[in-house]
């Protein structure tokens, strides 16, 4: 008998995820040494559901510095079902266990960072003209939906379909087309 709830755990990995997860093991042996490896060990983090990570080799966070050498900074954000608003943000526990993980596995004289992201406001303003048999505010609704859905920071959102990407100007007519598109 268990007597206290247990938080966080993770389903058994099926063999199928196994398959997929064993040559990545043999390539890199649990050392960050490649980008595709920092980003491989921090998308395995164990106890964080990973949304997204990104890697900002010679970026130094505290600094806003770039081309720093021998520092590595890696951007994550946590899983987030649906796109509903706030943005997911990955907190001080979730940004410590990719750091943790990752600390034990990166070279000894790479000066690692986890870090979150910086959103930027943007603002959007679109005249729509609605055709008949159509009710105003389900077209207003899917407009805000499918802007939203477009600039998403996780893969789902973005033009490849991989959450907006980072350092993207956003594009007035994409924007458009997007609009276009809603019924």
């Amino acid at each position: 008998h268990q007597p206290l709830p247990t938080v966080s755990g993770a389903n058994a990995e099926t063999l199928a995820e196994a398959e997929r997860r064993i040559p990545h093991m043999l390539r890199h042996r649990e050392r960050a040494i490649t980008a595709a490896d920092y980003r491989q060990l921090a998308a395995d983090t164990p106890g964080v559901q990973m949304g997204r990570v990104e890697l900002l080799p010679r970026f130094k966070p505290q600094q806003k510095r770039s081309n720093v050498a021998g520092v590595v900074s890696v951007m994550v954000l946590p899983q987030k079902d649906g796109n509903s608003l706030p943005n997911p943000r990955a907190d001080r526990p979730f940004l410590e266990a990719v750091h943790a993980y990752l600390d034990d596995r990166r070279p000894l004289g790479t000066e690692l960072y986890a870090i979150g992201c910086e959103y930027i406001s943007l603002g959007v303003s679109v005249s729509v003209q609605i055709s008949g048999g159509f009710g105003r505010e389900e077209v207003l609704r899917n407009v805000r939906q499918a802007l939203r859905d477009y600039l998403w920071p996780l893969p789902g959102g973005g033009p490849q379909q991989t959450g907006w990407p980072l350092g993207r100007a956003v594009n007035q007519r994409e924007l458009e087309v997007v609009v276009a598109r809603v019924a």
